[in-house]
């Protein structure tokens, strides 16, 4: 039966990538947030889609991630740019930096506000819709062209 097949396919499917996921660390807050294999229509031809993106998959590379890809790397390389005050990570990127303040949409962070600043930025990257989308999109994209 065709149904039947497809059905198991897909569960081989999703069993293989969350054992996929898994693997790595980087995709943390993904599995939390991305629970099922399905196409996401969010994501077009701008930069904003792209920054959206690698800011969902962990990909964007803030300072404490791309100390992990480095070889040779110092401590002080974690150091956000701007603030120079604590490590840059995704959430000190969308939530904390000082120097980045006047480029948030702090009314979309507090209608997104979690139990904490990671679950908050879960929140943020994965859970809006429509032109709260559209403004996620937009404040990652003027915060990234600040930063660089």
């Amino acid at each position: 039966n065709r149904t039947e097949l497809r059905k198991k396919v897909r569960e081989i499917d999703k069993r293989y990538w969350i054992n996929e996921m898994e693997k790595l660390k980087s995709l943390e807050m993904y599995r939390k947030y991305k629970t099922e294999i399905k196409e996401v229509r969010i994501y077009d031809n701008r930069i904003s889609s792209q920054w959206l993106f690698r800011a969902r998959s962990n990909s964007l590379k803030v300072n404490q991630r791309s100390y992990f890809l480095k070889t040779g790397h110092k401590e002080e390389d974690k150091i956000c740019g701007l603030c120079k005050k604590e490590e840059e990570s995704l959430e000190h990127f969308i939530l904390k930096c000082k120097d980045l303040g006047g480029k948030r949409n702090k009314e979309l962070i507090k209608k997104y506000k979690g139990r904490n600043g990671k679950e908050t930025v879960g929140l943020l990257l994965f859970e809006t819709k429509g032109e709260d989308l559209e403004s996620i999109k937009e404040m990652i994209n003027n915060m990234w062209v600040t930063r660089e």
